[in-house]
């Protein structure tokens, strides 16, 4: 044991206040967001490239297909069912419904990556001390506003793109399995709105912290 002046010696406290398992764990988690960001958008991207130019494309649609009668096998019956969204292959769309699907598809990916981009920013500030900086509070706020209109966007871009392929499948649109509908998720526009939350929460830490710098 070390002593100094009669007291037991105590070790000194990282400037950051977080252990070195802490910074650790924080530098992982950093840097797995940041490869996410990285794949999501270069995934995006491709997919955008493969909707515009590839002849065949492979993508989700909704349906109200029956279950076959004859799917469950086991000792339960089965008494109804329907699918919901499949999967498919297509050929000869046109080239405005492949727009409206890659750009929802690219849109979708640069909005995950921006989140991406502000979670990664994040762990570096707490990995350093200061959380609440101004590019922190900026960064979330600007992916709050990416995620929200990014969102509407992507919603905008995908139903139309699916409205369009539906159409061109079904020369009769109420004799059909594959309605006039959209599989996009609304979850990106709440993250957004929460996001946009934590941003003001933020700023209000911010404001706490340069008013409590060199205080001891």
């Amino acid at each position: 044991m070390n002593f100094t002046a009669g007291k037991l010696a105590t070790p000194p406290t990282p400037p950051t206040g977080l252990r070195r398992s802490e910074r650790i764990a924080l530098s992982f988690l950093a840097a797995v967001t940041a490869v996410f960001g990285i794949l999501v958008l270069v995934s995006a991207i491709t997919q955008a490239i493969s909707l515009a130019f590839d002849p065949h494309t492979q993508m989700s649609l909704s349906t109200n297909a029956q279950v076959p009668s004859g799917a469950a096998t086991g000792t339960a019956s089965l008494v109804q069912g329907t699918f919901s969204t499949a999967t498919v292959t297509l050929a000869g769309i046109s080239a405005a419904a492949r727009a409206f699907l890659s750009g929802g598809t690219l849109v979708n990916g640069l909005m995950l990556a921006t989140l991406a981009a502000a979670f990664t920013y994040l762990c570096v500030g707490l990995i350093r001390g200061r959380p609440f900086s101004r590019h922190a509070t900026w960064l979330l706020a600007t992916a709050s506003t990416t995620l929200v209109l990014g969102g509407v966007i992507t919603l905008g871009l995908s139903s139309i793109g699916q409205f369009m392929v539906a159409g061109e499948l079904n020369a009769d649109p109420s004799n059909t399995i594959f309605p006039m509908a959209s599989t996009v998720s609304l979850m990106p526009i709440f993250a957004g709105i929460a996001l946009g939350a934590i941003a003001a929460a933020f700023e209000f830490g911010q404001r706490l912290q340069r008013d409590t710098e060199g205080l001891v």
